[in-house]
């Protein structure tokens, strides 16, 4: 909600910082207008609240301050003297905050020319990630006239818990941001190689991470890189690319200072110029591990042990006393009983690699929304606890002894032992597909499953899980061929389960219950209806349940008046197929046990049929 009197706020680029950004603006009651190049990042800012530009030039129209949040130099001379630039609608009095990591002579350059419109230009560098942008714990360093930073406290202190004022000439921030930037590639190149060669030396790598943890080696960025590291969790907070750049500007601005060339500090850029030569750019800077010849190592016990301690103290922290944690169930993630509260904890572990914050969020409202239809499905966890908080469910990210869980919390079903009855399973999930169709639920991408299907593909670390070339390009030939038949078909569209097969439905005393809706999507139904049946179609496994699930479904469709495709459902299978492929090569099913290879293989066997 937008609270009156608060001025507009202008953000151009709305990447992983920007969209952080724009999400604590709005929960602090800002009005803010964006714009992106990306349409998909405009569509979901909208769904917040926010007002979508065409162009920097529109935002300049309705802002007198804009936050630049892009990524390079580039970008930014783009978006300042572009066609459409900010220049072409700005006006004497505005303030223009540039946020990215730049070289100082960029800054400088930038400060001078608007300042001839009468533009005041304020060096604003960022530190912190996107979820400390989210919450407004990150920092800024500043640089520019003092006035301006007393004029604006109140958006200040709304982004950035911490703030330093570096000096009042545009381009000292800069350099302030290129030297933390390049002690922190030094460290991380220098902490991923000890962990590295402790490998090497037959050590416990973790272990050895903790001892460097309480010891004189320790580096914040070392611990947070290496542990996601170790867990296989190379999903991009921040881009390698960007350290590289941000180096490679650092030992630059020496050269223009005539200052010596530190020696760690080209070391470190070589380190992470060869790091993007291999391929491992587009993943986070963590993967730096892998360029020193490190291995992720497979989850452990003791990993499991502490996803129980956090989730004890998420609790504890909740007002829920007493929780004695315990393990449900391992699957792609874990599930965790919190007796005596009658809840359970989902705690991303498979799938937080790959999936970013807001498809938790989004699940949590399609829960919520199933909830309040009185939908036969799993229901978020509420509390009556006096003085608790009452809506508990989350997603929460929850930081335990130095690492960060994603942890969702959920009502506990009474599960019976028996399979679900398979027509009762099916008639359960059209009537979820009829309560989904009539909720107002945030704005989604259509067709998501097949967005992250490419984004797995695209992902070079999906190689090193065993994934084979000429496999991938496979499915992904299939994939937008799939994509192509399945737009011409022209189906209707809405929310929907996304991973509707026979794992995610429990008996119960009151009949099916539809749980795990962390696949939601928004696609045809056909979809899910093809999760009933792809694994019995494409494997031959469960199908008498499957294809009887599928009856229940179809006829319930039916009687709700909307008959159900056929031609759509054969095509759905082909691209579930491709999906779970796609999955199984991101969670290591290629190297993992017998059972989950011989699924994988039999899925490829089956797609190369179709090719």
């Amino acid at each position: 909600m937008t609270e009156p009197g608060k001025p507009p706020i202008g953000l151009v680029g709305i990447g992983n910082m920007g969209f952080a950004l724009l999400q604590r603006l709005r929960s602090e009651g800002w009005p803010v207008v964006v714009h992106d190049i990306d349409p998909q990042r405009c569509k979901a800012a909208k769904a917040l609240g926010a007002t979508v530009a065409r162009h920097a030039a529109e935002v300049a129209q309705h802002c007198r301050q804009t936050l630049v949040v892009v990524v390079d130099a580039a970008q930014t001379a783009e978006v300042l003297w572009g066609d459409h630039g900010l220049h072409t609608q700005a006006r004497p009095g505005d303030v223009v905050w540039l946020c990215p990591t730049l070289g100082p002579q960029d800054v400088e350059d930038a400060a001078a020319r608007l300042a001839a419109l009468g533009v005041t230009v304020m060096d604003a560098p960022m530190s912190g990630g996107p979820l400390r942008a989210q919450q407004g714990e990150m920092s800024l360093m500043l640089a520019g006239p003092p006035f301006v930073l007393q004029a604006h406290e109140a958006l200040l202190s709304t982004l950035a818990r911490q703030r330093f004022v570096i000096s009042d000439k545009a381009g000292d921030a800069a350099r302030t941001k290129l030297l933390n930037n390049l002690l922190a590639a030094i460290n991380l190149a220098g902490a991923a190689e000890v962990l590295a060669l402790a490998q090497q030396w037959g050590l416990n790598a973790r272990q050895t991470l903790s001892v460097i943890e309480a010891s004189s080696g320790q580096s914040w960025i070392g611990s947070d890189r290496l542990r996601r590291a170790l867990d296989n969790d190379f999903a991009p907070r921040a881009h390698t690319t960007l350290l590289a750049k941000d180096s490679r500007l650092a030992l630059e601005a020496c050269a223009l200072a005539g200052s010596p060339t530190p020696g760690l500090g080209q070391m470190a850029a070589q380190r992470f110029a060869q790091a993007c030569e291999q391929g491992l750019g587009a993943l986070d800077d963590a993967s730096l591990f892998l360029q020193a010849g490190g291995q992720p190592e497979p989850a452990a016990a003791q990993d499991e042990a502490a996803a129980l301690r956090a989730c004890t103290e998420l609790a504890a922290h909740l007002g829920l006393g007493g929780v004695q944690a315990q393990v449900l169930g391992r699957f792609s993630n874990l599930a965790v009983g919190l007796p005596p509260h009658g809840m359970v904890a989902r705690v991303a572990t498979g799938t937080a690699r790959w999936r970013a914050a807001e498809q938790a969020q989004h699940e949590m409202a399609v829960a919520q929304a199933l909830a309040h239809a009185g939908a036969p499905a799993v229901r978020p966890a509420v509390s009556a606890i006096a003085g608790a908080h009452r809506h508990l469910a989350g997603p929460h990210a929850w930081v335990s002894q130095g690492r960060t869980w994603h942890i969702s919390l959920w009502q506990r079903a009474e599960v019976l032992t028996a399979q679900p009855e398979p027509i009762a399973a099916g008639q359960a999930l059209a009537a979820c597909h009829a309560a989904l169709a009539q909720a107002s639920l945030p704005l989604r991408a259509d067709w998501g499953m097949f967005e992250e299907v490419h984004r797995l593909l695209d992902d070079p670390y999906l190689l090193h899980q065993g994934a084979a070339p000429d496999d991938v390009a496979l499915v992904r030939h299939l994939t937008q061929a799939c994509q192509q038949r399945l737009h011409a078909l022209c189906p209707a569209l809405q929310a929907l389960h996304g991973d509707a097969h026979l794992n995610n439905v429990w008996a119960t005393p009151q009949g099916p219950l539809w749980g795990d809706w962390e696949d939601t999507i928004h696609g045809p139904v056909e979809w899910d209806a093809a999760c009933l049946v792809a694994g019995a179609r494409v494997l031959g496994t469960e199908v008498a349940w499957s294809e009887a699930a599928l009856q229940g479904w179809w006829q319930a469709r039916e009687a709700q008046g909307v008959a159900p495709s056929a031609a759509l459902l054969d095509e759905c299978v082909l691209g579930r197929t491709l999906f779970v492929t796609a999955w199984l090569w991101a969670l290591g099913a290629a190297q993992a046990n017998p059972e989950r290879q011989a699924r994988l293989a039999g899925r490829l066997a089956w797609l190369r049929a179709q090719a």
